[in-house]
């Protein structure tokens, strides 16, 4: 049976992870240090240094063979080192059980819940200037039959929210330049949180609040004739590829589908983003919209792209 406490004559630097890492060490320590890396490491708005420049804060529920569970490591902030993160003072693993961890960004309007492992945000309103990358992370590793039981845990981040793309190609070859002072996402839902649990990471769970008027940029473009441009990606801090991010939800809303509307020269020009293809934005998915606007038509043509593809590892 494992014991839940550490004994008095236990060295100094025991005693610090301890206070790192919770008040008690369920079983003693094996004297390994818990590191962690990030498998999925690719931030909502493009970053080629992926996660490096952020602070990974962690939970970790501790199981022992009898059952007993005690949080081991509670808001235990992480900062990358030698390629990898780590805590300061550093935490240690047990010599057995089962550890169950729960992380998310410094920052980024997530908290841990103890009584069912859950993370979960506060309400946040996005906005075309106000653009959090909402990630998290579970991990389990089980001590007593893992064969590397020390080795780093690897953090795969999912996104809360999904990316939107918007590539305007302009062929109005009745007015030639078109120039947008403004453009606005109507029917969308931008206040929200989120919560999710351990046992079921694939099934976060969203309390939208009522749409508002949406994403609204007031921005002076010039699209040439024959030209393209891809809107967002130079007002406010949306990403270099253009990316926007968007709660959850449906986009063909019946009556009142998400709408893009352009405020031109030549007059208001409403765009519905319902497809054949997405009536959805689901979260951790990338929607590319190509717009093309002519005198006769406006087709919108989207693709989706998941973010589980490992375009950005940091080992």
């Amino acid at each position: 049976m494992y014991s839940r406490f550490i004994h008095t004559a236990a060295a100094g630097l025991l005693m610090l992870s301890a206070f790192a890492c919770g008040k008690q060490l369920p079983d003693g320590s094996a004297e390994a240090p818990i590191s962690f890396r990030s498998g999925v490491a690719v931030k909502a708005l493009l970053d080629t240094e992926g996660l490096k420049g952020e602070t990974i804060v962690v939970n970790d529920m501790h199981v022992a063979a009898d059952g007993t569970t005690m949080l081991y490591m509670s808001d235990v902030p992480l900062e990358y080192k030698d390629a990898g993160w780590t805590a300061t003072p550093p935490c240690y693993w047990t010599k057995g059980g089962l550890h169950r961890f729960a992380a998310y960004i410094k920052g980024q309007q997530v908290s841990y819940r103890q009584e069912d492992e859950a993370l979960v945000s506060e309400e946040i309103t996005l906005t075309a200037d106000d653009q959090p990358d909402l990630l998290y992370a579970f991990a389990v590793r089980d001590l007593d039959t893992s064969t590397e039981p020390h080795a780093p845990v690897v953090l795969d981040f999912r996104h809360a929210l999904a990316a939107i793309r918007l590539t305007i190609t302009n062929m109005k070859e009745d007015i030639g330049e078109l120039k947008v002072s403004g453009y606005r996402l109507q029917n969308i839902v931008t206040g929200a949180s989120f919560s999710v649990t351990a046992a079921d990471a694939d099934a976060a769970e969203y309390t939208m609040q009522p749409a508002s008027d949406g994403y609204t940029a007031n921005h002076d473009v010039t699209i040439p004739l024959n030209g393209s441009l891809t809107l967002y990606a130079d007002a406010g801090g949306v990403g270099t590829d253009g990316s926007l991010l968007a709660w959850p939800q449906e986009v063909n809303g019946g009556s009142s589908p998400v709408t893009l509307v352009l405020t031109a020269e030549s007059g208001q020009i409403r765009i519905p983003l319902s497809t054949s293809s997405v009536s959805r934005w689901y979260a951790g998915r990338r929607y590319n919209y190509d717009i093309n606007l002519s005198d006769d038509y406006i087709r919108v043509t989207a693709t989706v792209h998941p973010w589980d593809i490992r375009d950005v590892i940091i080992d």
